[in-house]
């Protein structure tokens, strides 16, 4: 009889026992379920926002491929440059949420809330309008988005546009605008939502929302709480017999539960591509941001054999570097390799480790770093060579004049005196060039609103430049006739001019006529520069705008520079609301025009 009661003592004191730490992790665990729940709801919302504005882009895909085919038709081509209405408007009738334009003349019904995505038009050689697709901010993109991401239980999606107007679905907007990339919580009626937003690409400010019931969050934590109170009520038994016995045991499981959980939230929500594949080489997982880089989805990638998933990966998987199981010295480093995806090059930044149930690949997308390493490679070789020249004359002439034993006459002095400010203004102007493309690059250059002469700039411009052509090379101007001011920046135009002129000389070597006019053209000023130089080649045509490309990189022809004037005239065309275009017959010269509007024009406009 003693030897029972012993033992229901001792029953009695391991349940009161167990029910100390048990009563106290029930409400520790449900103090923390309606936290845990936000952050969960967060994190899940988050998942559905970046799946969301992923599967958006797929259409803004699909509206450039449409502006590309409705811009290649023969009929929108010749409609755009007769700037036909009748046939402008027909046409637009036939696709719908397009828009044609040719000047200042529009067709084309457009909603009244959407992404715009906008496709330039040319007909023999010159730009003769645009096509503007646009993908419908409604109900509709909602739904199909709702459909292709598979929101969570209780989530809503909703278009915002700061104070113009809001779509939702299932009547739920909210009714303010939101921060982007920032949960928060929104009134909508009498009800609270938590909610997420993102800004939509190519919108003019729109945002998708995902919006969740704080209601649904609060039922998802309740029934946490109780399925707790119910299990702890069900163990208490069991734990008052086993709870020394087991304690140690209990404490490490659930330590690594909760271990795991956290791991399989940071690895789904980490900035870093991660994928684990098993031994047989089968994706076993795959987080967003390998989705987001790849642009591959989870479910066309995972379960499958990733040789077939990415075609690829058999060409990269060999260089990619891989740490052996559990080593603990220095890892080797992560190896950058191109990858083609679905057309797109991107340069990823590989490693791999390998473990006991397979091997998992981490990568990130360093393109643009790459890019702008590879700017920084072409600046400093061009830069380098650029500078060679004019200082090793410079230094040359000044060494020759500080010699003793060399008598120079005054002519002989007066030669390198003259190569020395030839060169210094030389350097001069290679400094100004880097100068405003960084200040361009920057956004930090403004341009005048004004009007201008056109006929006065084209004479000055000229003027400067006659005092130093080369020999064997004749600079005309065709006398225009009177032209109407000219709105912009004279002084940017007279630059764009004379960059035009240079560059003129410089892929004329072995000389010729370089002819400068301006003359009206349906409301413009057109300024050309024709030269008998080396020409163009067509491909070569869009790229020589580009920064640093210049047409010939070995100076074969002799034609050095920064290869910055062509983007400097294009950078500065552009913000003064016109245009510039070379067309050229390789061997036979080139003719470099931009157009600037006449003032009336713009003030037509309302710009």
């Amino acid at each position: 009889m003693r030897r029972d009661w012993t033992r229901l003592r001792f029953a009695l004191y391991v349940l009161l026992l167990a029910l100390i730490p048990v009563g106290i992790a029930y409400w520790a665990f449900a103090r923390v379920a309606a936290g845990n729940e936000v952050e969960r709801a967060d994190a899940q919302m988050s998942a559905s926002l970046s799946a969301a504005v992923t599967e958006f882009n797929t259409f803004l895909s699909a509206a450039d491929k449409r502006g590309l085919e409705v811009a290649a038709r023969p009929a929108v081509q010749q409609a755009l440059a007769d700037r036909d209405a009748d046939r402008l408007v027909r046409l637009a009738r036939r696709t719908p949420n397009v828009r044609l334009a040719a000047g200042s003349l529009v067709v084309g019904e457009a909603p009244r809330l959407a992404a715009t995505r906008t496709v330039y038009v040319s007909f023999d050689g010159r730009r003769v309008g645009r096509v503007s697709v646009a993908v419908p901010l409604d109900q509709a993109l909602l739904g199909q988005l709702s459909r292709d991401v598979g929101l969570g239980r209780g989530d809503a999606l909703a278009l915002t546009a700061g104070e113009r107007s809001a779509v939702a679905t299932d009547g739920v907007a909210p009714d303010r605008d939101l921060a982007s990339n920032r949960p928060t919580d929104v009134r909508v009626g009498r009800d609270t939502y938590r909610a997420l937003a993102a800004p939509l690409p190519d919108s003019d400010g729109a945002k998708l929302v995902v919006l969740r019931s704080r209601a649904a969050i609060a039922d998802d934590a309740g029934d946490l709480r109780e399925r707790i109170g119910l299990s702890a009520l069900a163990m208490l038994g069991a734990v008052a017999l086993a709870a020394y016995a087991g304690a140690p045991f209990v404490s490490r499981g659930v330590s690594a539960l909760q271990q795991r959980a956290v791991a399989t939230r940071v690895l789904s929500n980490v900035g870093d591509g991660v994928v684990l594949v098993d031994r047989d080489g089968v994706v076993q997982f795959w987080n967003r941001a390998a989705q987001v880089i790849t642009g591959l989805r989870v479910d066309a990638v995972r379960g499958r054999k990733i040789e077939d998933a990415i075609p690829p990966w058999r060409d990269v998987a060999e260089r990619i570097p891989v740490s052996a199981p559990g080593a603990d010295g220095e890892r080797p480093r992560a190896e950058t390799i191109p990858l083609d995806l679905g057309g797109r090059e991107r340069w990823l930044s590989f490693s791999g480790v390998d473990f006991e149930d397979g091997r998992v690949y981490t990568f990130r997308d360093v393109t643009e770093e790459r890019r702008l390493e590879e700017a920084r490679s072409d600046f400093v070789a061009t830069v380098s060579h650029e500078l060679r020249t004019p200082l090793a004359a410079i230094y040359g002439a000044a060494l020759t004049l500080r010699r003793s034993d060399v008598e120079l006459d005054s002519s002989g002095r007066e030669q390198l005196l003259s190569t020395i400010a030839d060169q210094s203004d030389r350097l001069a102007r290679i400094v100004e060039e880097i100068l405003l493309t960084s200040r361009l690059a920057a956004g930090e250059l403004r341009v005048a609103r004004g009007r201008f002469d056109a006929d006065q700039v084209v004479r000055e411009t000229v003027d400067a430049a006659s005092v130093r052509l080369p020999a064997g090379v004749r600079l005309e101007v065709m006398e225009p006739r009177s032209l109407p001011p000219v709105a912009g920046d004279g002084e940017r135009a007279r630059q764009v001019l004379a960059n035009l002129i240079d560059n003129a000389l410089k892929y004329s070597p072995d000389g010729g006529r370089i002819t400068v006019r301006v003359e009206a053209h349906e409301g413009y000023a057109r300024f050309s520069v024709e030269d008998e130089g080396i020409g163009v080649p067509p491909a070569e045509r869009e790229r020589i705008f580009e920064k640093f490309y210049r047409l010939d990189p070995n100076l074969t022809r002799g034609a050095g520079g920064t290869g910055l004037g062509l983007y400097i005239a294009r950078e500065l065309v552009r913000r003064m609301n016109g245009r510039i275009w070379v067309t050229s017959q390789p061997g036979a010269g080139s003719t470099f025009s931009f157009e600037l509007p006449f003032a009336d024009r713009e003030t037509e406009d309302g710009s």
